[in-house]
């Protein structure tokens, strides 16, 4: 890894923009506001805790537990795991990139009204056991959030194999009321049932018990819809090959001392990275494309949000929205919130018909009437 000093430390704040602040457990934190949304970042794992859009509910879920302290990981938020995934004999959960402060190498607001803050993470004692590498973190906020995590191997002699993933905790009204889609079909491997391999249904995934399956080959798009506070989250991703979906239900919250006993209520991870799939970047290269995300929240009526979560398929007469741009190598995602419906669906026969906007290009949605499900 590159050794980093103070030298790179970003100088100044911008007023009204940008704030470096002390946060919580005296941990320095960048406050970030661009007209249309807030966001805060710690420097402790480059850990995005907060993201919100004018009058609309917080994006993020973070514990009310968590902890804020060195060597110890945030609950909730976006935590970046990194270079491995889950436990590893004798070593921390989940890598140590997220237990690290790293340092923040530029902040860049841009003439559309948003900031970027680019991090890289420092050279370590646990760095040691891996070939040169070097990783690199940007967040972008506006009226949408978006992530990109670069891992380069600079080995001139040695392969770098490892793991990523952006482990988002989203905050939901009522996790009984939130259907998951995008992953219907999957292979996935269920860490509740001794890793077995299993594959999903052809309907959303409901949760009403504890879950923990990690999807193989889901490089597309998966989405979020939450009746209870009307609201739709679209993932859009790139760089990842894998999607985990956590959440811990009753028994397994109480064993957690940084987890409310019922905050499993309102939280579900769905995390897009590398898990089980490696990364073996060249020797000398980064991966390519990195892991990108970018989250846009959007509050729809309950009853629109029922009506898409039955959506059969679309067509398109528009412009594809929210893809991400690929560069060197990226773990992407794009969190965007689809549809704005100006105006109720109407049926027609045993279809429904939902016009919607995003990026000024619109198109069609098909939906299936409630008729047309009997």
């Amino acid at each position: 890894m590159t050794t980093d000093t103070t030298e790179h430390e970003p100088k100044g704040e911008i007023p009204g923009r940008v704030t470096f602040l002390e946060g919580r457990g005296e941990l320095p934190m960048v406050e970030i506001s661009t007209g249309v949304s807030t966001a805060e970042v710690y420097r402790h794992g480059a850990h995005v805790t907060h993201f919100k859009k004018t009058n609309e509910p917080p994006l993020l879920f973070l514990s009310q537990c968590s902890r804020f302290a060195e060597g110890q990981p945030i609950r909730g938020g976006i935590p970046i795991v990194f270079p491995w995934f889950g436990p590893r004999e004798g070593l921390a959960q989940h890598g140590f990139a997220r237990h690290k402060a790293w340092d923040l190498r530029e902040v860049a607001p841009a003439a559309d009204g948003s900031v970027s803050i680019r991090f890289h993470l420092p050279d370590c004692p646990e760095a040691s056991t891996f070939p040169r590498f070097g990783a690199e973190y940007v967040v972008t906020v506006r009226d949408t959030l978006t992530l990109q995590l670069t891992v380069a191997n600079e080995s001139q002699t040695e392969t770098f194999t490892f793991e990523n993933c952006l482990h988002t905790y989203f905050a939901v009204g009522d996790i009984t009321a939130v259907s998951i889609t995008g992953l219907e079909g999957a292979a996935y491997l269920d860490r509740t049932a001794n890793m077995a391999r299993k594959t999903e249904v052809s309907e959303p995934l409901r949760i009403s018990s504890e879950v923990d399956r990690t999807y193989l080959d889901t490089p597309g798009t998966v989405e979020i819809l939450d009746k209870s506070l009307g609201r739709r989250i679209t993932i859009e991703k790139e760089g990842s090959q894998s999607t985990v979906v956590w959440n811990p239900w009753v028994a397994r919250a109480q064993q957690m001392p940084d987890f409310g006993n019922d905050e499993f209520e309102r939280m579900v991870c769905v995390e897009s990275g590398n898990v089980i799939q490696s990364i073996n970047p060249p020797i000398h290269q980064s991966i390519n494309p990195p892991i990108h995300q970018s989250i846009n929240p959007s509050i729809h009526p309950s009853a629109w949000l029922d009506q898409t979560a039955r959506c059969t398929g679309c067509i398109m007469a528009g412009a594809a929205a929210g893809k991400g741009k690929i560069s060197s190598n990226w773990l992407s995602i794009n969190l965007t919130a689809i549809c704005t419906p100006p105006r109720p669906c109407w049926l027609a026969k045993s279809m429904a018909f939902c016009e919607c906007w995003k990026s000024k290009a619109s198109w069609w949605f098909a939906v299936q009437s409630p008729k047309a499900r009997k």
